[in-house]
């Protein structure tokens, strides 16, 4: 599978799942409108960031999120309301919309990752494989006993690329799931080779998971509940970043004439 140019009508049925990429550093250079989509609490969030670098990608993210719910929704990207669950997942504010649309995003380094659907749960994690000193520590605290077991028995030049992508697997069914990734409950994720993919049962539903090739040097995966759907993977494409940028500069000039 690969990343394909955007549709022109953003219809979704309940036998697809979209997931949508975006290079936050296509934005960065041009994101000085961005923070006037968010509401008041993600600004607040975006300047609790200690460096302007993540306070830049967390607000494209999010504007973007706001981007592309409003293209699936027919509506104002300002008219979009979110509610957080205790562990910070959002989900659209219920009652505003007629579509039961579900969603998750993730962002690793300068890529980020949304992914839709309806009427079903679904997560998605997107990771920089990067060097990390203590592997074994971490690998204790994100997986269970037989996950680890399978783990250290894993040759050690093996060791880097497995652990982030078991991580990017598990990651995307907490996301799904709702709960934090340091929730503990009784399932167990094979260590399979990458583009792998396998259906689970966790909390008492079916999730089917699955590894995502996004660009060298990152793990990616998504998790949806119940059956494995009809997957539509797009590229967000200069022309698209173009056409929404420059309808957000054309709005806030008509609210603040």
């Amino acid at each position: 599978m690969c990343f394909k140019e955007p549709p022109l009508s953003f219809c979704i049925n309940n036998a697809e799942l979209h997931i949508w990429y975006l290079d936050i550093t296509a934005v960065e250079s041009r994101y000085s409108h961005l923070a006037d989509v968010l509401s008041k609490e993600e600004n607040k969030r975006a300047s609790a960031y200690y460096f302007e670098k993540h306070r830049v990608k967390f607000t494209i993210t999010r504007a973007f999120l706001r981007i592309l719910l409003a293209r699936y929704l027919s509506c104002s990207p300002f008219d979009i309301h979110f509610v957080y669950n205790k562990y910070g997942k959002p989900q659209l504010k219920k009652g505003h919309f007629i579509k039961d649309l579900n969603f998750n995003l993730s962002h690793s380094h300068n890529g980020a990752l949304y992914a839709f659907c309806q009427n079903t749960r679904v997560g998605v994690d997107l990771e920089k494989i990067t060097n990390i000193n203590n592997l074994k520590d971490l690998a204790r605290f994100l997986f269970n006993k037989q996950e680890i077991n399978t783990f250290i028995n894993l040759p050690k030049k093996k060791q880097k690329n497995a652990f982030f992508y078991s991580w990017s697997r598990k990651e995307a069914l907490y996301k799904a799931l709702g709960l934090g990734i340091g929730s503990k409950f009784n399932c167990t994720l094979l260590l399979l080779p990458p583009g792998s993919s396998q259906r689970i049962s966790a909390l008492g539903s079916d999730w089917f998971i699955q590894d995502l090739q996004v660009n060298n040097g990152f793990t990616a995966a998504f998790c949806i509940e119940n059956s494995l759907p009809q997957i539509c993977l797009y590229h967000i494409s200069v022309p698209f970043i173009n056409s929404a940028l420059e309808y957000l500069k054309a709005y806030l000039n008509k609210i603040y004439k």
